[in-house]
């Protein structure tokens, strides 16, 4: 149990370490790509927030994919995804290529299907705690990504974060794939998904969950 709660959590806290990296060091990358429009801030603070965008578009898609096929697959899915956007970022020329880059970045969503897997893999008395562990897993790498980014990117070149980035990525898949199990497929019998969506806007505690994050978050 402890090795597929670690595992899944080492793969959200790699993911999000590879989105926290480049923040220090961002701004600084994206002017020297912009050297026509030094003074337009808000291209470069785009470029730095693009990925919460397509973040934000893709949670819902990919957690109904989660729920309809197998999980294992749609994270591996996603990280490949991150990987391609990391790869563009990495490759860039322009300030515009690094925002198509962040915006395939976040367009890897794949938050909730980890969430879910562990749901599906934990008993439920233990799903707490497992939760809590993912929750410090992502705490950590944000920690180290705070480190780590303005230390390598300085020395070797913010383009060689996002290769890290695209790595570590390929490196959660090989995890996925070798330590973390296949969960049973739930069928799920309801109603149309407009149905579904007006029971999760009406259902009170749920709706209480999702502001108290969105509070915490902002």
């Amino acid at each position: 149990m402890f090795k597929i709660i670690s595992s899944l959590s080492l793969i959200a806290g790699l993911r999000f370490f590879g989105l926290f990296v480049v923040t220090p060091v961002l701004s600084l990358y994206a002017i020297s790509l912009n050297a026509d429009h030094k003074n337009d801030m808000a291209l470069v603070g785009f470029a730095i927030s693009a990925y919460a965008i397509s973040q934000i578009i893709f949670q819902i898609p990919f957690g109904i994919l989660g729920d309809r096929y197998s999980k294992r697959n749609v994270i591996a899915f996603g990280l490949i995804i991150f990987i391609i956007g990391s790869l563009i970022c990495a490759y860039a020329t322009s300030i515009e290529m690094i925002i198509v880059g962040r915006i395939v970045q976040g367009a890897g969503a794949i938050g909730s299907v980890v969430s879910a897997k562990i749901t599906d893999l934990v008993l439920e008395e233990k799903r707490g705690k497992a939760m809590a562990f993912m929750g410090i897993a992502i705490f950590i790498s944000f920690i180290l990504a705070m480190v780590v980014g303005p230390s390598v990117g300085m020395k070797y070149g913010v383009d060689k974060l996002f290769i890290l980035t695209a790595i570590l990525s390929l490196f959660s898949i090989i995890l996925l794939y070798t330590l973390v199990p296949k969960a049973p497929h739930l069928e799920y019998l309801s109603t149309t998904d407009i149905l579904k969506y007006t029971n999760i806007i009406k259902n009170k505690n749920i709706m209480i969950l999702n502001l108290s994050v969105l509070v915490q978050k902002f």
